[in-house]
């Protein structure tokens, strides 16, 4: 696919963990992991969250698309070229792809999306997934690119949460 100048690049990944920390198991934490990252903005999203491998990918497709809708609205986002290492997901979003994937739920929620934003997926090789680096090789910001988020209401209150062991879907 041809790249979009002006568009936004952001990353889309997930896996499941094939052999898992015994502890973590017994108390009940899960093995998937979606992940979404806009290098460009400095921002890596993690989750742990159990299902099959596809769902999983789609979550972290939604997320991202949630994420922009939701935190990066000030930043006036028109296009995105979302880039997947995965291709039963990109095969979804073709004629020849397995409809199931493409259910009647996901294809509403992406035709809410694409009312607002242009969206382009296309496939990266796994090693070149921004998504999949360790978070400790991203570099920082540079200080003239400042990135104000907003805040969750009631988020300036000190509270404790407890580990999330995941969710399922």
């Amino acid at each position: 696919m041809k790249k979009t100048s002006s568009a936004l690049t952001g990353y889309i990944a997930a896996y499941r963990i094939p052999s898992f920390d015994p502890y973590l198991e017994k108390l009940g934490f899960s093995k998937g992991m979606m992940l979404f990252s806009i290098p460009e903005l400095g921002i890596v999203f993690r989750c742990r969250v159990d299902g099959r491998l596809i769902d999983l990918e789609f979550a972290a497709f939604f997320a991202l698309l949630k994420f922009i809708q939701t935190k990066l609205a000030g930043q006036k986002v028109k296009a995105l070229r979302v880039l997947s290492s995965n291709p039963e997901f990109l095969f979804a979003f073709t004629q020849s792809g397995n409809p199931t994937l493409m259910n009647p739920a996901r294809k509403q929620l992406l035709a809410e999306y694409q009312k607002k934003l242009k969206i382009e997926i296309a496939y990266v090789k796994a090693r070149s997934n921004e998504a999949l680096v360790s978070v400790a090789n991203c570099p920082p910001l540079p200080a003239s690119r400042q990135l104000q988020l907003p805040r969750n209401p009631g988020s300036d209150k000190p509270q404790f949460k407890p580990f999330q062991t995941g969710f399922k879907l």
